[in-house]
């Protein structure tokens, strides 16, 4: 058998702990080693809160209770929120009360287990204030409000109210919204302002299972004015309506020409009443004389004496002057069209070339007179001045200064340019047009007999600007035309009138056109030149004025597009002509150009050409 042995002294003082371990064991039992505490979640808020209570360091397995202690006193009384619980093993519990209405402060949760004797511990609560806030603080009847509440309880439904009649109940015919507020105990509410008379009003909020008024927070409202119409010249008659007013009470309304917001003498006035439901009605002449343009108060006390003044402006508009357009060309026209000015009344309107708000000599000018409403309407052409902001001017009645003016934007005039300025007949000539109406469609030509219009038989395209305004097309000289000088026409938009022109001058006759007339010349061509709508798989033929054959440069002779893609052909002479034929379709709405040179084919002299030969045709769609 083993055996232990001690020392004395250590022997003794393992005695003394187990004696201290039975004592606490066995004779007294249920005593904590710590002091026992409460813990909340949350630890503030507004009255609705579910508030969680979390106790610890109790006895174990003891019955008791927690409550709100709302009137501080210590006691439990029956009113105030609590709740049974029992301790577990380790001295814990949790519960739940819910925060009573009460003003915002401190308070004192407590916890009395077991039950029967004094509080175990407490802890503190803050009650929080809930917060109502607007959108807009005053406003007419009808007016929609948007309230938005914080610091309410988390998850509870809510009532908002306007109290018409300030009695902290929400009564039937109140403008009443029900809302829930979020996790943070926010939330928000819209009413419409009921139809009430002038003054101050809350919108409340409480818990909707509560009549206690939780937040509050106060809207103005005031009386509607609308005035019909909002703004014209002197002598305009003026309709006021209003609501909101207070019933059946006068006062008076005014056109407040000195903006003092006092009816002064000479300010033109009118006595208006309300009826029953607070609505009003009256009229105003705006004042005549010298009045400046702006805004003008009219205003409406009412009940007289009232310090509530309410008001809508009116704008007084003076003469003025539109176009038809924004924007012109030199020589082009626009139509000025003038209102509000003096009645029957003659005058000049005029386009200030020089900008010094004077009607000088030589400045387009037309002398006009309004109708019996102050309004004439005038048709103008405008000069040639350089691109940039203009202004056109009226003078009603003729003072030498202007009344109105209004602002145009003169365009740069349109223009060509040929990418050459001389050549023969049959030279193909690029023209690129700029300045022109934007998206627009014309045409331009080659003016054969001088008449600046285009007669049947001159080469023409059809063309459409792009969005700057410019467009690119290709014209052939004539074969017919004799030398000298000549002129490309540009007709966009085609109204017949031509916008631009660019000289172009022929050097040289055709051989027919010479007096020695037996050279070799072209006399016929299918199609003929210039044609438009050609099929897009033609047989092309050009018949000479004798029998020819082949020439030094007949494998020279090709077809090409306008973009210079030369197409692949046959050839073939027969008798007095040349036929060729593309080996595919031809591109769609496209300029293709026949080239022949001088020397391609020969007379039976052996001559050929005294100058290369051009074709050119477009294709249909």
């Amino acid at each position: 058998m083993l055996r232990f042995s001690l020392p004395q002294r250590d022997f003794c003082f393992a005695g003394l702990l187990v004696a201290i371990s039975l004592l606490l064991l066995f004779i007294l039992p249920g005593i904590a080693f710590a002091a026992p505490t409460l813990s909340l979640s949350p630890v503030s808020g507004p009255s609705g809160t579910k508030l969680t209570v979390t106790g610890a360091g109790f006895d174990a397995n003891q019955p008791g209770s927690v409550w709100f202690d709302t009137n501080g006193d210590g006691l439990k009384d029956s009113d105030e929120p609590q709740s049974d619980v029992s301790s577990d093993d380790s001295g814990r519990f949790s519960t739940v009360l819910t925060v009573p209405s009460l003003p915002p402060g401190y308070y004192l949760i407590r916890a009395d287990i077991p039950g029967g004797g004094p509080t175990e511990a407490h802890t503190l609560f803050t009650v929080r204030r809930p917060s109502l806030t607007l959108g807009i603080n005053s406003g007419p009847a009808g007016t929609a409000i948007i309230i938005s509440g914080r610091y309410f309880a988390p998850g509870r439904d809510i009532w908002v109210w306007f109290d018409t009649n300030n009695n902290y109940t929400r009564d039937s015919g109140e403008p009443a919204m029900r809302v829930t507020a979020d996790t943070a105990g926010a939330f928000y509410a819209s009413l419409t302002v009921p139809n009430v008379a002038a003054g101050a009003y809350p919108i409340r909020a409480s818990l909707s299972e509560s009549s206690h008024t939780d937040s509050e927070v106060i809207f103005t409202a005031i009386p509607r004015l609308t005035l019909s119409p909002t703004g014209g010249s002197p002598g305009t008659l003026i309709t006021i309506t209003g609501s909101g007013f207070e019933a059946n009470k006068s006062g008076p309304a005014w056109f407040d020409t000195n903006r003092d917001g006092i009816l002064t003498e000479g300010e033109p006035s009118s006595q208006a009443t309300s009826d029953a439901s607070g609505r009003i009605i009256t009229t105003l002449v705006v004042p005549g004389g010298f009045i400046s343009t702006g805004s003008y108060p009219v205003r409406v006390e009412l009940p007289q004496g009232s310090p509530v003044k309410v008001s809508a402006n009116f704008i007084i508009k003076g003469p003025s002057l539109a176009l038809s357009a924004s924007k012109a060309i030199p020589g082009g026209t626009i139509n000025v069209v003038g209102r509000r000015f003096p009645a029957n009344t003659a005058g000049w309107v005029w386009f200030d070339a020089n900008g010094n708000s004077a009607r000088d000599a030589g400045e387009v000018s037309k002398k006009v007179t309004t109708n019996s409403y102050g309004g004439f309407i005038t048709g103008m052409t405008i000069p040639k001045v350089p691109a940039g902001v203009h202004y056109i001017r009226a003078d009603l009645p003729g003072s030498g200064t202007d009344d109105a003016a209004v602002t145009i934007v003169i365009l740069a005039e349109p223009s060509l340019s040929l990418s050459l300025t001389n050549g023969s007949p049959g030279t193909i000539i690029i023209i690129n047009g700029k300045d022109f109406k934007t998206w627009t469609s014309g045409r331009v030509w080659f003016d054969i007999d001088g008449d600046g219009k285009k007669d049947a038989g001159e080469p023409a395209k059809n063309v459409k600007t792009d969005n700057f305004g410019k467009f690119r097309a290709a014209l052939a000289v004539p074969e017919r035309v004799k030398r000298g000088a000549y002129a490309v026409y540009a007709d966009i938009p085609a109204w017949g009138k031509p916008e631009a022109w660019a000289d172009f001058f022929v050097t040289s006759n055709r051989p027919s056109d010479d007096v020695n007339g037996h050279a070799l010349d072209v006399v016929r061509t299918t199609p003929y030149d210039d044609a438009a709508n050609v099929k897009r798989y033609p047989a092309i033929q050009v018949v000479f004025n004798g029998r020819i054959i082949k020439g030094a440069d007949y494998w020279g002779i090709s077809l090409s597009d306008e973009d210079g893609n030369e197409v692949r052909i046959k050839i073939a002479i027969r008798n007095n002509s040349i036929k060729v034929w593309p080996s595919g379709m031809l591109k769609k709405e496209t300029t293709y150009m026949l080239f022949i040179p001088a020397d391609a084919v020969q007379d039976m002299r052996e001559k050929g050409l005294s100058e290369e030969f051009a074709l050119t045709f477009t294709t249909k769609k």
